[in-house]
């Protein structure tokens, strides 16, 4: 899996943002679904496991087919090489931030498993899934945008970055909204699909869905910090943000219960957010909130330099 991921990445900064998020997001469930399907209804066996290991490898097979198909790797030559030192020194804060991020997804429900009981468990998670929903244009978006926005960066064009930055912003903003409403206002019926005790989780499912949409005012920072140089930023942020998240869970979650996770993840992600979009502003007096109505007030004052300056 892990060099499928790696294909993915490839294509992603060779501009093919549709192969990458099929191979990332996508590929492995339309297998493994099928294989899955048959194993129970001719071998009455539910090998889930061993479907997803069979949708794994093939995955990665067809991962390398469409390498070989559409990119002229043998007639490829290194134009530069990048020392295992400085990969290591790159990407060591990148792998830390990411396992940071990993351990805040699952700090509430080891938490609730830790301080309530395991039905609230379920449906706490059956929630958080829900809302997960919402990050599906997020991924989409900085899918196509990873590649334009090194672009600019590698032309150190501010101007053009900025534009780019907006652009996705506002396009994760406008297509998060309309899934944010229907989920809101439907709550409690799209929980009763998985029975009628988890229409319980209707109040945390809100505060997620909220959450999630307050991230999307500043969607593709998660790119935007790696993309500059500061990795070790964004790994300081995310143990910073980790902490805090920890912090709020245990506050809120003997007193609330679910309904504590899911306060203690909005508020998480709202500062997350506002400390991202400051930092951005002041250290390279880039932009990257998107809130409707607010352009005026959110612009940059002062040009950005170019190249040269």
């Amino acid at each position: 899996m892990n060099i499928l991921f790696l294909n993915s990445e490839l294509l992603k900064g060779l501009k093919f943002p549709a192969f990458s998020s099929f191979l990332r997001n996508v590929i492995i469930f339309l297998i493994a679904l099928p294989v899955l399907f048959l194993a129970i209804s001719f071998w009455k066996n539910e090998s889930i496991t061993e479907s997803y290991f069979f949708a794994t490898i093939i995955s990665w097979a067809i991962s390398n087919v469409i390498w070989i198909k559409y990119i002229p790797f043998f007639k490829t030559m290194r134009a530069n090489i990048i020392s295992y030192k400085n990969l290591f020194l790159e990407g060591v804060p990148l792998m830390f931030s990411s396992s940071l991020i990993y351990l805040m997804i699952w700090t509430d429900t080891l938490l609730i498993g830790i301080f309530r009981t395991e039905a609230e468990v379920g449906v706490y998670n059956v929630a958080f899934r829900i809302s997960m929903l919402l990050t599906l244009s997020l991924m989409a978006v900085s899918a196509v945008a990873a590649p334009e926005l090194a672009n600019f960066k590698s032309k150190n064009d501010l101007i053009g970055l900025q534009n780019a930055i907006n652009k996705a912003n506002r396009l994760i903003f406008w297509t998060s909204l309309p899934p944010t409403l229907i989920i809101i206002f439907f709550s409690t019926p799209l929980l009763r699909i998985f029975g009628e005790e988890f229409t319980e989780g209707n109040i945390a499912l809100i505060l997620l869905v909220a959450g999630r949409f307050f991230f999307s005012f500043c969607g593709i920072r998660g790119i935007i910090l790696p993309m500059i140089g500061k990795q070790k930023v964004e790994q300081y942020l995310s143990l910073g943000i980790v902490i805090l998240d920890i912090i709020l869970n245990l506050i809120f979650i003997p007193l609330l219960g679910i309904n504590g996770a899911a306060l203690a993840t909005m508020l998480t992600l709202l500062i997350w957010t506002i400390i991202t979009a400051i930092y951005l502003r002041r250290s390279i007096n880039i932009n990257s909130l998107y809130i409707p109505f607010f352009g005026n007030f959110l612009s940059i004052k002062t040009k950005h330099k170019n190249a040269k300056g």
